[in-house]
């Protein structure tokens, strides 16, 4: 009598915790998990947990605001073979969140270390994306460099050390 794709369920039954049920259901690219603790029949564990999943797809979206592959922030490189690096969040900037609320999704990001040296590796995390609705953190993903970023020659790297000298005395104009 429903039009759920559950795809998961784990039930289990004690005289002192009840009916308890925990299901997995998918829609499109949307997996939602319900918990039904404390029923007190079987049939009630399975209509709330029924309720509960198909609230969730009413009412919330899955969205990827940042797509597989692009690119989120470039980044300055410090000894590397090429001066910037995009960052992304690999396969992993898709979030769920209340239907309609997308206009309202920020994402920021922090690195790891104060600044990213040579040599990066596709796929290393380097930092965290945070995402906010409505000035609140909902989500964090994955930092991800996008390229390989090899090592730069020895001038390169000796002007790099000069550059980033200078930066740590005087700020932002040597950047």
């Amino acid at each position: 009598s429903t039009n759920l794709h559950v795809d998961g369920m784990k039930t289990g039954t004690t005289a002192g915790a009840g009916y308890n049920l925990v299901a997995s259901a998918t829609q499109g690219d949307m997996r939602l998990i319900s918990v039904v603790l404390g029923a007190k029949t079987d049939r009630i564990r399975f209509n709330e947990s029924e309720k509960l999943l198909t609230w969730g797809f009413r009412f919330f979206e899955t969205v990827t605001p940042i797509k597989p592959d692009a690119t989120f922030v470039t980044q300055r490189v410090w000894f590397g073979d090429k001066p910037e690096v995009n960052l992304g969040a690999g396969d992993a900037g898709s979030v769920t969140i209340p239907r309609g609320q997308l206009k309202n999704l920020k994402a920021s990001f922090t690195l790891n270390e104060p600044q990213l040296t040579a040599p990066l590796k596709k796929g290393q995390v380097v930092g965290t994306i945070d995402f906010q609705l409505n000035g609140k953190s909902i989500e964090q993903r994955p930092l991800m460099v996008m390229e390989n970023v090899e090592e730069g020659g020895f001038f390169s790297r000796m002007w790099d050390f000069v550059l980033m000298k200078l930066h740590q005395w005087f700020g932002s104009w040597f950047s």
